[in-house]
């Protein structure tokens, strides 16, 4: 059932998604920037990525670091529009490197005020 189903002719759904997309690849794609350029002041906006971020022989691949970060920035950039941003992301638990490494990577970012 498509997304926009749940809502009524009072509320736009804009699905941006494009799939086999990365972080990565959708800031590069420049699909980033088109989402930003049309967001306006109280727009929700779903983030959601993950498994196409973390397979390292993909071209798509982006390192931990750099996806914590694209996070934040799509965060920052949409409260910057006064958009709320959704993030309905998981941090990929099941990534070896991160079992390897034995530690759980957390996003932090300050609530707006």
């Amino acid at each position: 059932m498509p997304f926009s189903a749940f809502f009524n002719e009072t509320v736009t759904v804009d699905n941006r998604a494009k799939n086999g997309r990365s972080t990565k690849s959708f800031i590069a794609e420049q699909r980033w920037q088109a989402v930003m350029d049309q967001l306006k002041e109280g727009d929700y906006i779903l983030i959601q990525f993950g498994h196409n971020d973390e397979v390292p022989t993909k071209a798509n691949y982006t390192p931990e670091d750099q996806f914590a970060a694209n996070l934040v920035r799509f965060i920052t950039e949409s409260r910057s529009r006064k958009a709320i941003p959704v993030l309905i992301t998981p941090w990929p638990a099941g990534n070896s490197t991160l079992k390897a490494r034995s530690r759980r990577p957390t996003l932090s970012m300050p609530h707006p005020a």
